[in-house]
This record gives C-alpha cells, sequence and structure tokens, in this order.
C-alpha cells in the first residue's frame, strides 16, 4: 500500500469550505442550525477522503471504498440538514444510497466478489423504499422487487466459470412477495401483476429446456 497523503483530502475539504465560507459571505446560501453539526460534517468528508484516496493509491485496498463513500454519505446527510430547502426525506436517501454505492464498487472493482451484490442491491431498494415512503404499498412492493433482481443479478454473474443457480429461488420468491403486495394493495392494475408472475413462473419452469 502507498503512503497516504494526508494534504491532499485535508487541501481538498478546506477549499471546499472556502467556497462556502465565500458564497455564503455574499449570501448566496444560509447555513442554520448548530455549528458542530457542520463541524462533524466536515470531519466525515475528510475521513471519507483519506480512505477513498487509499482505494485510489492502490485498488488493492478495494475495502476502503465502504467506509469511504459511507462517510462521504453520513458528511453529506449531516451537513445538508443546516441548510433552508432541503427535504427531510432526501437526507436518509443520500445516507442510504452512499452506502449501496460503497458495495457496487466493490463489485465493479473485482467481479469474484459476487458477495457484494447483495448489500448493494438491498440497500439500493431500501433507499428507493425512503424515497417513496408516501405511498406505503408501493414502497414494500419496490422493496421485495428490488431485492428479486439482486438475487437475480447474483445469478447471473459467473463464479469460477459457472453460474450460481440457488439465487434464483429467493429470487422468484421475493418477486412473488412483491407482486402480491402489490396485487393487495391496488394502483397498479392486478391484471399487470398476474401476468408478470405467470412469466416469471414459466421462465424458472422452461429455463432448464431453453439453455439444452
Amino acid at each position: 500500500m502507498k503512503p497516504i497523503n494526508w494534504r491532499i483530502p485535508l487541501g481538498l475539504v478546506l477549499v471546499v469550505l472556502g467556497v462556502l465560507a465565500f458564497l455564503q459571505s455574499f449570501g448566496f446560501i444560509i447555513v442554520r442550525g448548530d455549528p458542530w453539526a457542520v463541524v462533524f460534517a466536515i470531519i466525515f468528508v475528510l475521513l471519507g477522503l483519506v480512505f477513498l484516496y487509499a482505494l485510489i493509491s492502490d485498488h488493492s485496498n478495494w475495502w476502503a471504498a465502504i467506509p469511504g463513500l459511507t462517510l462521504l454519505g453520513l458528511g453529506a446527510m449531516v451537513g445538508l440538514s443546516q441548510f433552508p430547502g432541503i427535504p427531510e426525506l432526501v437526507l436518509p436517501v443520500i445516507f442510504m444510497g452512499s452506502i449501496a454505492a460503497s458495495f457496487w464498487v466493490v463489485f465493479l472493482m473485482n467481479r469474484r466478489f459476487w458477495w457484494a451484490i447483495i448489500p448493494a442491491g438491498t440497500l439500493t431498494s431500501v433507499a428507493v423504499l425512503i424515497a417513496v415512503s408516501e405511498n406505503g404499498v408501493l414502497g414494500a412492493s419496490l422493496l421485495f422487487l428490488g431485492m428479486a433482481v439482486t438475487f437475480g443479478l447474483v445469478a447471473l454473474v459467473d463464479v469460477n466459470g459457472q453460474r450460481m443457480s440457488w439465487p434464483w429461488i429467493p429470487a422468484a420468491a421475493l418477486a412473488a412477495i412483491g407482486c402480491l403486495v402489490a396485487i393487495g394493495g391496488g394502483g397498479v392494475p392486478a391484471i399487470f401483476w398476474a401476468v408478470l408472475l405467470i412469466l416469471a413462473g414459466a421462465f424458472l419452469v422452461l429455463r432448464p429446456y431453453l439453455q439444452k
């Protein structure tokens, strides 16, 4: 691992702070709330940049993507909470999305880490659930469908030259639950979900024959 030059992330943070201070002095932005929240936001962002610099310096430090992006998301959530006009619903979506992004980066950096798809897809689904939380039925349905897609992606990944078949089982179960939740909640016509269930079941039944 290459030594981390702490001056680079620290310098970036200072530049951002200087720009924010400049804009605030002329009234372009308004910061409210507890100043300690801004301080902690800066600390989180600084730590996140340090981890990301370690990742960029040496790609073998794939693990650094997880704390790096998570801390950046946490800092962004805390910092944005001090600005008026930012919807409160956006803040947890940013945080959950940053954690999900860290696992997506881990998988994209090394396709052998197929396991990273599971937390990445699950957390992405949770972020979508939070974003549409005002519609409870739609959010619950999208959560299950998102997790079904997650396991479907795991099944499509080559592991040692082969593809795993077990992820199709939770994928089918979660997809069925998501469709049933949507049917029970109304909204989208039930016939759409019924047809989707039939197509999904037919695909699973015919898949071995299609491969042959």
